[in-house]
């Protein structure tokens, strides 16, 4: 049996998800292939919706500390939703193979556990003087937070063992840009 090594490229995986005290919604069965492409059409979004978020921040005038702060905030939150939906998504979805449960948990507590590091920089900043010496520390902590996210999550792919779905993400045309499968 010839095991799949996964790399992903996720250029985006900054996200944020706060939904895990709602009510359960029963998961949809699906085959391997449309769950790949569930998977690497959300992350690919995710990813679109970071590039739109650095490029409204870096839009954002510098010129007031309490307005960058404000504006920067709501467009932290904004960005919490996409990551929100995000997991509702793979919450609603589980692929029809082995360990199915095990493999939706994993793209679930990867987006929640983005959005609960993005909702905690959020806390952190809106807290923040942006009259007080140390804002500009403040500025970049926040900044920062998005910037390591990545890291500090690891990679949900890594850990798929079926070779079904490894062969979906690897066949999947929107997969490309999110996860390269070898092997």
């Amino acid at each position: 049996m010839v095991r799949g090594l996964v790399r992903a490229a996720l250029a985006v995986t900054a996200g944020v998800a706060l939904l895990g005290a709602g009510t359960a919604v029963p998961a949809k069965t699906v085959s391997a292939q449309r769950y790949a492409k569930t998977v690497c059409t959300t992350i690919d979004g995710l990813t679109a919706a970071k590039k739109d978020l650095v490029d409204a921040y870096n839009a954002l005038p510098t010129d007031d500390a309490a307005t960058l702060q404000a504006q920067s905030i709501l467009l932290a939150e904004d960005y919490v939703a996409e990551f929100e939906r995000a997991e509702q998504r793979f919450r609603k979805t589980t692929p029809d193979i082995d360990d199915a449960v095990k493999v939706r948990k994993l793209f679930v507590v990867f987006v929640s556990g983005a959005g609960d590091e993005i909702r905690r920089a959020v806390d952190t900043y809106r807290a923040a003087d942006p009259n007080g010496v140390a804002f500009q520390g403040d500025v970049i902590t926040f900044e920062t937070a998005f910037n390591v996210l990545e890291a500090k999550l690891g990679d949900p792919f890594s850990k798929i063992k079926n070779q079904e779905l490894l062969a979906a993400f690897d066949d999947e045309r929107s997969c490309r840009d999110v996860v390269q499968v070898f092997g």
